[in-house]
């Protein structure tokens, strides 16, 4: 360790896996079950640099320090992304599956091999699809083994122990892809939280009928992939006010930054799944912008 990496010095979550070669998840789920100390400063997690190396020399993960070239064992997950590809395009579940455990076996944790490997395969042939490059059929079928993968990888991730808090995911309306909330799911489940994944093309007026059904309910988050109706997912968030104190998140690839967030009346924007956990529980933990009339009142005002 030089002079400059003194064991005193605070991190937060995101720099600390940066620097110990994994990824934000990861870093997260060792806070959350003990293994890394750390503490919470204006609901931001730090973490001493002394406990962030104690811990990675003991896991034989790289040395802390190391340039942002630095892999964790096994090498990077993004040379799988091609192979995971193909397969996928072949409808090769048997040859997906083995990069799966190939990535399992170098150390990846089971969320990182669905947002690292999984995903980007998916955003890549849907992006040949855009580009003439593949048929509509092919993407279909990419799609079907691609769920089942998150079937089978997502078994592997629920954290035995007390519920963290109850969290509804699902696709709003339009959006018929369920990828994307399968593998949020898993990313909450992988922490401690019960959740229940409504799946795809979600109609809005269904979330608003869980949300007002589901006690107690920490969550709700909504995958948009296409943004095109903003005004429907607004005025759903609204009516989702009425009924419950819920926090409510939206994420996707149609959902470009916080401000459309903000636009539509969300807590906060999940700019990817691993994240989603810790930016629900700052949600959770920071002063309500909702300000001080309690759901009862405002069910009564949205219903007159």
């Amino acid at each position: 360790m030089s002079g400059g990496d003194h064991p005193e010095t605070l991190l937060t979550l995101p720099a600390a896996a940066d620097l110990a070669g994994v990824h934000y998840m990861t870093a997260y789920r060792w806070v959350r079950t003990s293994r890394l100390k750390a503490q919470k400063s204006g609901g931001v997690w730090m973490v001493r640099l002394g406990d962030l190396m104690e811990l990675t020399d003991a896991k034989g993960t790289p040395e802390v320090g190391a340039s942002s070239g630095t892999q964790r064992p096994g090498g990077c997950t993004s040379t799988r992304i091609g192979p995971m590809t193909e397969a996928l395009l072949r409808g090769d579940q048997g040859g997906a599956w083995l990069l799966v455990e190939e990535s399992r076996r170098a150390g990846v944790d089971p969320v990182d091999v669905l947002c690292e490997v999984l995903e980007p395969a998916m955003v890549e042939i849907g992006r040949r699809w855009r580009r003439g490059e593949t048929s509509i059929g092919a993407e279909h079928r990419a799609t079907g083994v691609a769920t089942r993968l998150v079937a089978r990888l997502g078994s592997t991730v629920t954290r035995p122990g007390r519920s963290r808090g109850h969290v509804v995911v699902g696709a709003v309306e339009g959006n018929r892809h369920g990828l994307g909330p399968a593998v949020l799911a898993d990313a909450f489940r992988a922490v401690g939280f019960d959740v229940c994944d409504l799946g795809a093309d979600v109609p809005f007026d269904e979330f608003v009928e869980i949300a007002s059904t589901t006690r107690p309910l920490t969550g709700l988050c909504l995958s948009v992939a296409d943004a095109t109706d903003l005004a429907g997912v607004q005025q759903a968030i609204a009516r989702v006010r009425a009924v419950s104190d819920a926090v409510v998140l939206v994420g996707g690839a149609g959902v470009p930054d916080q401000d459309w967030a903000t636009e539509v009346g969300a807590d906060g924007w999940c700019a990817d799944a691993r994240g989603a956990p810790e930016l629900l529980e700052r949600c959770t933990t920071r002063p309500s912008q909702r300000g001080d009339q309690p759901v009862q009142r405002r069910r009564q005002a949205a219903l007159s």
